[in-house]
């Protein structure tokens, strides 16, 4: 069964993680507000899905901390605090900055290739101003970053967190300049790995990291009253 508004695809996920998808992206881009019920029969409606699915999902939600259950509401969207922001982009930085080092060490030269390849992409969507081929060029990027460490519990590490972050490159990239000073940033990092420098492609992973924790921050400020 698939989502309302979503084609098939050839290797289908379980309709729980579409559903689950579906609702962070939904609470990452606003379309679920802080506080709001999640009313387990009006999602399965709204989806146009069975209620089992999206129990499924919600568990998860709850478990990722982006819902909560409350006394006498049931579960709610979580509030999402700028500390809980900065606590998850600080040990990002940490285990990027480290992934970009092992990588510079370790990457072979048809991973270079292949970030060469990713690198002219980002330029190519970023001219055009795809900024959902940018999002998905981005996410790539940075996996063959990781994959190119060669330490698989590294990896899963960066993948748990990042799929915790999943949604924030869609919301930091709304700050002014953001996206172009990514891709700088994106060509240093991969000019530090070209050369095996791994400090520098370390401290750089480590800055681009912080640079879109801010970016996030910027776009997230409330507005003043």
């Amino acid at each position: 069964m698939r989502l309302l508004g979503e084609p098939f695809s050839a290797q289908a996920r379980p309709v729980s993680e579409e559903v689950y998808r579906r609702l962070r992206d939904m609470i990452f881009n606003g379309e679920l507000k802080c506080d709001e019920h999640l009313v387990e029969r009006r999602i399965a409606e709204k989806l146009m899905v069975s209620r089992t699915p999206v129990r499924e999902a919600l568990r998860k939600l709850e478990a990722e901390g982006l819902a909560k259950r409350e006394p006498y509401r049931g579960l709610v969207v979580a509030r999402f605090t700028s500390e809980d922001l900065i606590e998850i982009m600080e040990i990002r930085e940490t285990l990027e900055g480290l992934a970009s080092q092992l990588a510079a060490i370790n990457r072979t030269p048809e991973e270079l290739a292949r970030l060469k390849v990713l690198l002219d992409e980002l330029d190519d969507s970023l001219g055009s101003e795809d900024h959902s081929r940018f999002l998905e060029l981005h996410s790539e990027f940075h996996d063959a970053i990781y994959r190119a460490a060669h330490r698989p519990r590294l990896y899963n590490l960066l993948a748990s967190v990042v799929e915790r972050t999943e949604g924030f490159p869609r919301i930091g990239y709304k700050a002014a300049g953001r996206s172009r000073q990514a891709q700088e940033e994106h060509r240093e990092i991969y000019a530090r790995l070209r050369d095996k420098d791994a400090v520098a492609a370390g401290e750089i992973a480590r800055l681009h990291i912080r640079h879109a924790k801010d970016a996030l921050l910027l776009v997230l400020k409330p507005p003043a009253e």
